[in-house]
């Protein structure tokens, strides 16, 4: 085989986006996952009140797909999100957004009745400190609940007219905080959902820088994984590259009829937890010659197991790296975007 005769190929079924930094803290075994949700929401949450408040007929029509609000009710909501909007959106692009942090046990709020009643998110009011989630109620909740619910906290933290909005408090022709806060949440996430921001679920990619050398050919791509979930806390999954449609699948043309193909997977049984237990963990990395004669099998030309060995939770670089011949393939984690439609991939 000659090297003039190669060439490399990667194949993205999903395009490259740019990941938001996560900005939170986790508290108990599986939060990773759903401080992705949330920064995935965060993000859907900006974009959806700058179209708004920058595209006139949503604007007019804002709050006005409440039913339940009278027209005064649905003025003072308009006005309230005019004046909000912009420290709504400065609460979450500023170089130290708000905090999220995740917690175990129950959490509580004074409710109408002046007794404590649970939540599943609470923070204080004002711009300081974070907005606390209970895993437990939030770990499985699809997009639309959660942009309602995080869209809920964060009016506690932006001023109008000079004051916080609280839950029990009465404000403008409503007499409870929370109905003003609970219709703007409600209008923000119909309008994600009609400009296409949301979906029915999350979804979380794991990202790749990946070379291939041969000889003295060298080249260098991108490529994402969708993370398979197997338990409802998140925490038992498996992510890698060439097993499935929604990966990128990295390999070298090796004949006019065959290639060489790179396949990598993470599985993790406990995420990141236990860490000396080589049994929770492994990672593999294979090489496959493949046909474009579909009816061939694939042969399996090298195979090994990194056990105990997850990326994710490294703190520093693991490099999923193999060879054959003189052909070198080499994978690095390097970050995990949350996402809540995958057809927003440009």
């Amino acid at each position: 085989m000659q090297i003039r005769n190669l060439f490399f190929v990667l194949i993205m079924q999903i395009s490259f986006l740019s990941i938001a930094a996560s900005s939170g803290t986790v508290v108990g075994n599986g939060g990773e996952p759903v401080l992705h949700f949330l920064e995935a929401t965060r993000s859907n949450l900006v974009e959806t009140v700058r179209t708004v408040f920058l595209t006139p007929n949503r604007l007019n029509n804002f709050c006005a797909d409440q039913s339940q609000l009278s027209q005064d009710q649905v003025i003072f909501c308009q006005k309230f999100f005019v004046e909000v909007n912009a420290n709504l959106i400065l609460l979450n692009t500023s170089q130290k957004p708000v905090d999220f942090v995740l917690r175990q046990d129950p959490l509580f709020v004074i409710g109408p009745d002046g007794q404590p009643m649970p939540v599943s998110a609470r923070t204080a009011l004002g711009p300081d400190g974070p907005i606390e989630f209970h895993f437990d109620s939030v770990k499985l909740m699809a997009p639309k609940a959660m942009l309602h619910l995080l869209t809920h906290e964060l009016l506690h933290k932006v001023a109008f007219n000079g004051s916080y909005t609280s839950d029990n408090s009465p404000i403008g022709p409503f007499d409870q905080g929370r109905k003003l806060i609970d219709a703007i949440a409600s209008s923000l996430t119909n309008e994600a959902v009609d400009q296409g921001r949301i979906a029915r679920q999350f979804f979380l990619l794991d990202n790749f820088n990946c070379q291939i050398r041969s000889g003295d050919s060298n080249m260098g791509f991108r490529t994402r994984s969708l993370r398979q979930f197997y338990d409802e806390n998140l925490a038992n999954y498996k992510s890698s590259i060439g097993d499935n449609l929604h990966e990128g699948e990295l390999y070298l043309v090796e004949t006019p009829n065959t290639k060489i193909v790179y396949r990598m997977s993470i599985s993790d049984k406990n995420h990141c937890t236990k860490m000396n237990d080589r049994i929770q963990r492994n990672t593999k990395i294979s090489l496959w010659r493949v046909s474009n004669d579909k009816k061939i099998i694939p042969v399996l030309l090298k195979e090994e197991t990194l056990d105990g060995v997850n990326p994710f939770c490294e703190k520093k670089p693991v490099y999923m790296r193999t060879s054959f011949e003189n052909h070198e393939f080499n994978c690095q984690y390097y970050g995990t975007q949350g996402i809540s439609n995958l057809s927003l991939n440009p």
